[in-house]
């Protein structure tokens, strides 16, 4: 899987499950849900008390992208939303994607967190309000079948509080 324009490489195994797994996963795979797992495109994950954010892969026409096929582009949504309540204050998020493929390899795209929304948490408050963070990609043909992963890191600079969300599709021909 190559970001538009960026070189594919394989991160070494222990490398990755060190720096890359979530706490209390064993492998990439488990952590992600690659592999042999069925694709969840769309991932929605509290970040703090007061919202939500949201992570959706879309295919061409905006609809979810359970699957896709070598040289289908695919672009990764992000939007957040505040708890129902919330008492209103200063939103600054950054946001950062990296790809993992099916077998748990890490392309080289591995985008530093940047700037992507600066605004009121009661932006989100009636609906889900885009995040302007744009990570669009699409898959080599040498990519290995099965789903794959692009995990979202979202981070609130004004609470210090982050995570990480990793929608998923498949990949097949």
């Amino acid at each position: 899987m190559m970001r538009e324009g960026a070189a594919r490489a394989a991160l070494p195994l222990l490398g990755a499950l060190i720096l890359g797994a979530p706490a209390g996963a064993e492998t990439l795979e488990q952590a992600y849900g690659l592999g042999a797992t069925p694709p969840q495109p769309e991932v929605w994950l509290k970040l703090g008390a007061d919202m939500s954010v949201r992570a959706r892969l879309l295919d061409a026409q905006g609809g979810l992208a359970q699957t896709a096929r070598p040289g289908e582009k695919l672009h990764l949504a992000l939007e957040f939303r505040a708890a129902e309540g919330a008492a209103d204050r200063a939103l600054d998020l950054t946001c950062a994607a990296r790809f993992y493929d099916a077998e748990g390899t890490a392309s080289a795209y591995q985008g530093a967190a940047v700037p992507c929304y600066h605004g009121r948490l009661a932006d989100g408050a009636a609906d889900f309000q885009p995040i302007d963070f744009t990570f669009v990609f699409v898959n080599d043909a040498e990519d290995p079948l099965g789903t794959a992963a692009v995990v979202a890191t979202v981070r609130d600079r004004a609470t210090g509080r982050g995570r990480e969300l990793a929608p998923t599709y498949r990949l097949g021909r």
